[in-house]
């Protein structure tokens, strides 16, 4: 998974970060209004002076990769002032769309190739940057057959069978492009679409198992391999993370990665805590005073958590569904907890506010780094939780209000 550092700006401005990386890396620098891609190699020393109002303008970098991390930010001004109409390219014809795809590749990497700094040519981030641009185009070519049946409601026909042939230009064995986010995201749209082609019969016919054996089978590259079926075995616990013994068995014996192996089996222990009919971690929450409440204060009615924060658009477009559903019979038997996940107290205060939020609302101690948050997997919101009233737990991870979450309620509620 991820990882995330956090610093605090003191009275004078300034915030340290120390990151343990043991190879060289991209990571993403946020701030409450501004968010820039960076780039550190082992033992960097990275400084970073900025007017958080202006960042762009005013951003200015010190150390031994202050080049790098500038040219970084430049081609996000870049990106963002010569933005791309998607919907426009994807609707074009299969012809068409692909001149158009292969110029805004040829113009994006004559941009890099101008704008990279001198003394990095020919270096791993110069390459990394170049399979970032390339991957990016393979991946539109890959989107782009259903994408265009969905813009424009017709069939795509690959009347010759050649579409795909662009898949071989790719290399999908080479490890040090593992750093690239475009590259990862390449092979596992690779694959889903590889994998979509096998014949379903046989001891494999689950999807899931059938990427694996896929993966195994057809990559050469084990550190490929590795971070392939972490990456998937990840997906799936986070999607749906139960009965998943046999894609367990199946990541062990495949997965050569001891650290990769270690993590995950951890992870699916954790997990496997969050099944149906088990009891709910513990946990906490407070008021608006600052008023301490644990789950176990609302146990004796089904109990429907949203998590959500006042920076999520998605988030308050489902509290207004969920305020019109309370209104139906189903809903009258159920305690609704709403709990925010913001780090910052008064945007909660200001967005509970503004919506005029006059129920109960409660907010985690820690934001994002909460016991909660790490108990309940929680990695996207809006997320949403049901409890019977025993405080057992039904779903982790519930329909959401615009999900035809009563036919859900409804549906176990009579099971209990």
């Amino acid at each position: 998974g991820f990882k995330s550092y956090k610093a605090i700006i003191d009275s004078t401005g300034y915030f340290k970060l120390t990151v343990n990386n043991e190879k060289p890396a991209y990571y993403t620098f946020q701030t409450d209004n501004n968010t820039t891609e960076l780039f550190l190699y082992p033992g960097d020393n990275l400084t970073i002076t900025c007017d958080n109002s202006n960042f762009t303008s005013s951003a200015e970098f010190e150390g031994n990769t202050k080049n790098i991390n500038a040219y970084l930010l430049k081609k996000k001004v870049f990106f963002a002032e010569n933005d791309i109409n998607i919907d426009s390219i994807f609707s074009l014809p299969s012809g068409e769309f692909t001149c158009m795809a292969e110029q805004v590749f040829l113009d994006n990497t004559d941009w890099v190739n101008n704008n990279m700094p001198k003394e990095v040519h020919g270096t791993c981030f110069h390459d990394l940057e170049l399979i970032q641009t390339k991957a990016n185009y393979a991946i539109w070519q890959m989107f782009y057959p259903g994408y265009f049946e969905h813009l424009t409601g017709k069939k795509f026909d690959d009347l010759e069978g050649t579409y795909y042939d662009f898949l071989s230009q790719v290399n999908i064995n080479e490890s040090k492009f593992l750093l690239s986010e475009n590259y990862r995201k390449f092979l596992h749209l690779y694959t889903d679409h590889m994998v979509q082609t096998l014949p379903q019969s046989g001891a494999s016919a689950g999807k899931r198992i059938r990427t694996f054996e896929f993966i195994q089978n057809e990559f050469s590259n084990q550190k490929v391999k590795d971070k392939l079926l972490f990456d998937k075995m990840q997906k799936q616990l986070e999607d749906d993370p139960f009965n998943l013994e046999t894609e367990m068995r199946l990541f062990n014996h495949y997965c050569s990665d001891k650290e990769l192996k270690d993590i995950m089996n951890r992870s699916y222990k954790e997990y496997t805590i969050l099944k149906r009919g088990n009891d709910a971690p513990a946990f906490s929450f407070v008021d608006e005073n600052g008023k301490k409440y644990d789950i176990g204060d609302f146990k004796g009615s089904y109990i429907y958590i949203d998590f959500w924060a006042s920076w999520c658009a998605q988030c308050l477009k489902e509290y207004n569904v969920l305020n019109e559903l309370k209104k139906n019979e189903t809903f009258k038997e159920i305690k609704i907890l709403s709990i925010s996940v913001d780090d910052n107290r008064d945007k909660w205060l200001e967005m509970k506010k503004k919506k005029k939020m006059n129920e109960p609302q409660y907010i985690t101690v820690n934001g994002w780094n909460s016991e909660l948050v790490n108990k309940f997997k929680i990695k996207t919101i809006p997320r949403f939780m049901l409890l019977d009233p025993s405080g057992k737990i039904i779903s982790v991870k519930a329909p959401k209000p615009s999900e035809d979450i009563e036919r859900f309620l409804k549906a176990n509620m009579l099971a209990n």
